[in-house]
């Protein structure tokens, strides 16, 4: 599943013109790969930590396969904005979970969240994905408000929440059938339960699953459209390898950095550990930080 893919921006532009649904898929917004630098006094307001160097990939005894990121991709990469948050806030009641935050994500690269629980960072994804309205600020795709055009920001974005919305009485392939053609993709869906070892469960309802396979199935979803140039773009991923054994961390990685190669974006929120370090490469890393009264800031 790591076929180039060239041009995918301009491919995905074309197939987000024709209205699509927002599927299995929550709606989202866009994507791209830089933090803002950590040391400026507006990182320190945001409560943006600097992230200490992370463990390369190699030293896991079973780790990702690695990606053909080449020069070609690179120079093109360079000339995409991808995701921009401008000055975005967030509120939840009464309280700011995070004012003022710019990032920049581009094509190619990942964006690891990390932080305490309650620092903010599924709030941002949801914010990002238009699950939660911003409370200030704006966000935009290749230099374009995503407010413009609600519904093709619907169709660029894979959000991946806690929750693993299978329908019960559906087979594993009957689910992955289900959101591909919601969202207009090959009806195929064997690569996809292969990538993620679970094709000995095609035709098993979704109810007998343990734990870990409905998280393999529901993640397989990505890689269900990540070949085609009416994928999603963006994808925002909340703690995905929670519930997963090591080999299946290595799958999901894998899936990710093949969407990366084709000129992809991810922003992925985690508590570290064997996911970061597969994907350490070609990502970049704010650590979100509580205030110090105890609320999000």
């Amino acid at each position: 599943m790591l076929t180039h893919r060239a041009s995918r921006l301009t491919k995905r532009a074309a197939a987000a013109a024709k209205p699509e649904g927002a599927g299995g898929f929550a709606p989202m917004p866009s994507d791209s790969g830089s933090a803002v630098p950590t040391g400026t006094p507006f990182a320190r307001t945001l409560g943006l930590a600097a992230n200490p160097p992370r463990q390369n990939a190699s030293t896991y005894e079973d780790h990702a396969l690695g990606s053909p990121f080449d020069e070609h991709n690179e120079t093109k990469q360079n000339s995409l904005q991808g995701l921009t948050t401008h000055r975005l806030a967030c509120i939840r009641g009464e309280r700011a979970v995070f004012a003022g935050l710019d990032l920049q994500v581009k094509p190619g690269r990942a964006l690891l969240l990390s932080g305490a629980n309650g620092s903010g960072k599924s709030s941002l994804l949801r914010v990002l994905a238009g699950l939660l309205p911003a409370a200030g600020g704006r966000i935009t795709w290749e230099g374009t408000d995503i407010a413009e055009d609600s519904d093709a920001h619907r169709a660029r974005v894979a959000y991946v929440g806690h929750a693993d919305p299978l329908k019960p009485s559906m087979t594993a392939t009957e689910n992955l059938r289900f959101w591909a053609q919601l969202y207009g993709l090959d009806p195929d869906v064997e690569p996809a339960l292969f990538q993620f070892s679970i094709e000995h469960l095609a035709d098993v309802p979704a109810r007998y699953f343990s734990a870990g396979q409905k998280r393999r199935l529901n993640l397989a979803r990505l890689a269900a459209g990540q070949n085609s140039p009416a994928g999603p773009a963006l994808w925002l991923l909340d703690e995905p390898a929670t519930g997963l054994d090591p080999g299946a961390v290595s799958m999901l990685a894998n899936t990710i950095l093949a969407h990366l190669s084709n000129e992809g974006v991810a922003i992925i929120s985690t508590h570290g550990g064997r996911l970061d370090a597969l994907l350490a490469d070609h990502a970049d890393h704010v650590t979100m930080q509580t205030s110090q009264d105890g609320f999000p800031g």
